[in-house]
């Protein structure tokens, strides 16, 4: 979101919560420029401008600040890499058990599951990206990723902080095609929109 008019315009640092009943729309809320470090904070604020705009006098006690995040009921990472590591887990790195813990926390077990029964997807889909073949499944089945953008950028840190490489896109499209029930020219529209999507950010 951004403030400012024509050219000059600047990136909001906050985001914004409006109640539009001032603008003659009672009981529409609209929320504007949520960032994930502050997205807590936001929802707070949403939450009690919908309880203020149905005519409570004090909005319930919030909860965001205790409630873990999915997958983030756990009291250390570390300590539950060590308790997995003493248990002892051979069919699996270390370094993915480690990736999957740090990444998906209590739920690691569920992405780790569809590594065991296929073995091929515990590896790494490229050379230099570490995410699993077993992430992009997980990203199909229960993150809704539908296109092949949204499992290497959104659902999964394999193009998240830039392109992942070619094997890994292609390694990634291959599985998601799958699992999607992809032709060979759906498959390759999939790899060109991400190589498109990298060449926009450059």
């Amino acid at each position: 979101m951004v403030a400012g008019h024509g050219s000059d315009v600047s990136l909001l640092r906050e985001s914004a919560v409006v109640d539009h009943a001032a603008h003659g729309a009672p009981g529409l809320i609209s929320v504007h420029g949520v960032r994930y470090t502050t997205a807590r904070h936001t929802a707070q604020q949403a939450v009690d401008a919908a309880f203020l705009s149905m005519g409570h006098a004090t909005p319930p006690r919030c909860r965001t600040d205790t409630t873990p995040l999915f997958g983030g009921g756990l009291q250390s990472v570390s300590g539950l890499l060590k308790e997995l590591t003493a248990h002892g887990s051979p069919d699996v790195l270390p370094a993915v058990l480690t990736r999957l813990v740090t990444t998906y926390g209590t739920e690691y077990n569920r992405v780790l599951q569809l590594a065991r029964e296929t073995p091929t997807l515990g590896a790494p889909l490229g050379r230099k990206c570490a995410v699993t073949a077993a992430e992009i499944v997980y990203a199909a089945r229960q993150e809704m990723a539908l296109t092949l953008s949204d499992a290497l950028i959104r659902r999964t840190e394999a193009g998240s902080a830039g392109h992942p490489g070619d094997d890994a896109v292609e390694t990634a499209a291959t599985v998601l095609a799958a699992e999607h029930h992809w032709d060979e020219s759906r498959r390759r529209a999939e790899v060109d929109a991400v190589h498109a999507f990298y060449k926009l950010e450059s």
